[in-house]
């Protein structure tokens, strides 16, 4: 409940899964993250098909669940918008091999 809370998912909790959008997927899936205590989040093209206040959001929960975690994420983004926050570190790479 606590994390349901935090993360603003009491409206999707009585949801199937199939019923939620794609930013509802997305919330959903940091959390059960945040439930699991994970080590390492490894993330791919999370702003993409989201609409402009869904980022925002998005991004304000992701860092959330950083700030709430011991934990690394790994975003894999093709923009380089992510890149710009407190503490994100930008590495180029070209078919696996750092430019």
């Amino acid at each position: 409940k606590a994390v349901a809370e935090e993360f603003n998912l009491f409206g999707i909790l009585t949801k199937r899964m199939s019923k939620c959008n794609l930013f509802e997927k997305r919330l959903v899936c940091v959390a059960r993250a945040v439930l699991k205590k994970a080590k390492i989040i490894l993330i791919d093209e999370p702003l993409n098909s989201l609409i402009n206040f869904e980022k925002v959001g998005f991004l304000q929960v992701l860092f959330s669940a950083i700030s709430k975690l011991s934990s690394d994420i790994v975003v894999a983004e093709t923009g380089e918008n992510l890149a710009y926050f407190n503490g994100c570190q930008i590495i180029n790479l070209d078919f696996g091999v750092q430019k």
